[in-house]
């Protein structure tokens, strides 16, 4: 579906990904930030669910609330066409 460096383009938000040298692509367990206003937000993000390349989901920690499931689905809608569904939920910390 996308690489970590690419998930800020996914958000007009997200300015920075930061990520360890050892996490290259979206796998379940791996741990990147989301930073944006000059690192004056941050969340930090922990891949939970990898079904390429139709799902993707992750959880997104900060110290302003709590965690947050972010989902991307890509289904076919039958006639040729692609279908992205984004979702956010609240989820148990």
């Amino acid at each position: 579906m996308t690489t970590v460096d690419e998930i800020p383009g996914w958000y007009e938000g997200w300015d920075v990904v930061e990520r360890d040298s050892s996490v290259d692509s979206l796998k379940i367990d791996a741990r990147f930030r989301l930073m944006r206003d000059n690192g004056k937000q941050e969340v930090t993000c922990h891949v939970v669910e990898v079904d390429a390349p139709r799902r993707l989901s992750w959880n997104e920690y900060s110290d302003k609330g709590s965690p947050v499931r972010v989902s991307f689905a890509l289904e076919p809608d039958g006639v040729g066409n692609i279908i992205l569904t984004h979702s956010k939920k609240i989820v148990a910390a």
